[in-house]
């Protein structure tokens, strides 16, 4: 090492200026270069001097790309010069994106701690200058650490259910997998079931797990009131002085548009106690306008640039959850949407499992970017050609499904196609459940919500999608080990419905 001072190090590499470790001054204006650097950056910029006061525009090479930034010697009445490098908005972008280990979790604890913040020695990442001959042009090579996210995705999800656990809270491990490719393959879930299982804190542990909390703004809890009737309560409205109010969801998406390799979790809980389609119905359209522009999944804006002085889209990375409950406060859900999201239902409650005495309590966030939760594919043909064999074994099963269902008028279109498929992929190429344990859970959260009625056509769709389920007939009085189905997790639903018709004269997913 030839020289150190500070953040800033010169090891013994032919061209190098001096390497710089990110800390927060990166994503904030830029730099200040220790005294000790300043003759290195004097010869590569030819021995050209800068007067105090003034500044210089730079050049500064990354990749394939050119920044502009200032070299700008700062004016303090101090004896010695201060020279700091100035970024501009689009470089302070770059850093946060490229940089996502030092900035999440320098994010991370400025929610905790009001100190200057040096991120640790596993996590620290770079910045090395280089001379190019020309004065005020410098190479920039980024050294980046993004040992957190080399975590394969069983293994992130692992570590999640660890975390979860630690907390207090036993779910099965499949239902942890689950909600993830729920989340991947469109970001819009309905957690159901009985009050008290823990609905809510599932997602905000799930959440904090992968480094999303209420502090750094990423993890945001809405509860839903009877009263909403439109999209207003969620976003804003204009007043009587004509001036715009936001609602609890437009600093949210600001927010996430800003820092779009982050992932944001917004929570709608008791969702259905005020009518979905009436208050989300503008949201739920607006997702359905997702398409790929230069690489990249981008979405119509919510708010028009009008009322509130810029477009407001909703980014990738915002994944909404809503949280029902099923009882006479509340609203049944329109196959709108239930078809735009997947359906988890909660029900099943470990009273006697106390598995967070063994568990590491100290547990610890993981920082991880967007790229593992994000959707890879928008429409069928994205993944078809990669991934043709699953696509047809789904879709011969669908097809198999829907000319049960469909007696009733409950039959499935393009839209559900094309998620379960997605669904299957992510599941396949992660290798995280078998085809028949993924295809349970679809068959569950995607065909099953669809269906309810008190008439015998009701009666014999359940019963055929039974036997479907279960490779075997319904027989009412019949006691069977549901865990052998080939299905088992769907039979156990369908079953249960056909009993509510035989005592109630009704039955639904919900009831």
């Amino acid at each position: 090492m030839l020289k150190e001072k500070a953040s800033w190090s010169k090891p013994n590499i032919p061209n190098l200026i001096g390497r710089k470790r990110v800390d927060q001054s990166i994503f904030d204006f830029g730099t200040t270069i220790p005294i000790e650097f300043h003759e290195d950056f004097q010869m590569a910029n030819n021995n050209q001097y800068i007067k105090r006061g003034e500044r210089e525009k730079v050049t500064l090479l990354i990749d394939e790309k050119e920044f502009d930034a200032y070299l700008y010697n700062k004016d303090r009445n101090t004896p010695s010069d201060t020279l700091q490098i100035v970024y501009n908005s689009d470089l302070k972008k770059f850093f946060t994106e490229t940089f996502h280990t030092s900035y999440t979790y320098i994010q991370e604890q400025k929610s905790k701690q009001n100190k200057m913040i040096v991120v640790p020695d596993h996590l620290a990442e770079y910045i090395e200058f280089y001379s190019t001959g020309k004065p005020f042009v410098y190479r920039l090579k980024l050294v980046t650490n993004n040992s957190n996210t080399k975590l394969d995705i069983s293994e992130t999800l692992d570590y999640v259910y660890r975390y979860i656990q630690s907390k207090g809270f036993t779910y099965e491990r499949n239902d942890i997998i689950n909600f993830f490719l729920s989340l991947k393959t469109k970001p819009f879930v309905i957690l159901s079931g009985i009050s008290g299982t823990g609905k809510t804190k599932m997602i905000q542990w799930f959440a904090e797990s992968l480094g999303a909390t209420e502090e750094n703004g990423r993890f945001t809890l809405i509860p839903v009131r009877p009263d909403w009737s439109d999209g207003s309560d969620l976003l804003g409205y204009t007043d009587i002085k004509g001036e715009f109010v936001k609602g609890p969801l437009t600093e949210v998406l600001i927010s996430a548009s800003k820092n779009e390799h982050l992932p944001y979790f917004v929570v709608l809980d008791e969702m259905n106690l005020a009518r979905v389609e009436y208050y989300f119905s503008d949201l739920l359209s607006v997702m359905e306008s997702r398409k790929w522009k230069d690489g990249k999944i981008v979405i119509s804006s919510v708010l028009s640039p009008k009322r509130l002085g810029q477009p407001l889209p909703i980014p990738p990375n915002v994944y909404f959850i809503g949280t029902v409950n099923m009882d006479e406060t509340t609203y049944p859900f329109s196959k709108k949407v239930l078809d735009r999201a997947n359906t988890i239902e909660f029900n099943d409650v470990f009273l006697d499992r106390f598995h967070f005495v063994q568990q590491d309590s100290a547990l610890e966030s993981l920082i991880i970017t967007n790229d593992i939760l994000k959707s890879d594919y928008l429409h069928i043909v994205d993944c078809y050609e990669e991934n043709k064999d699953i696509v047809h074994q789904v879709t011969e099963e669908l097809i198999k499904i829907n000319a049960i269902i469909e007696e009733i008028g409950a039959q499935i279109g393009y839209r559900v196609r094309d998620e379960i498929c997605f669904y299957m992929i992510y599941n396949k190429r992660a290798n995280l459940l078998s085809f028949e344990q993924a295809l349970d859970f679809q068959i569950h959260q995607k065909i099953l919500p669809r269906i309810a009625g008190s008439n015998p056509r009701t009666r014999r769709v359940l019963t055929e999608l039974y036997k479907y389920c279960a490779n075997q007939a319904y027989r009412e009085e019949e006691v069977i080990e549901i865990s052998y189905m080939r299905f088992p997790k769907s039979t156990k639903k369908v079953q249960t419905m056909l009993r509510r018709l035989d005592e109630d004269g009704f039955t639904s997913f919900w009831f």
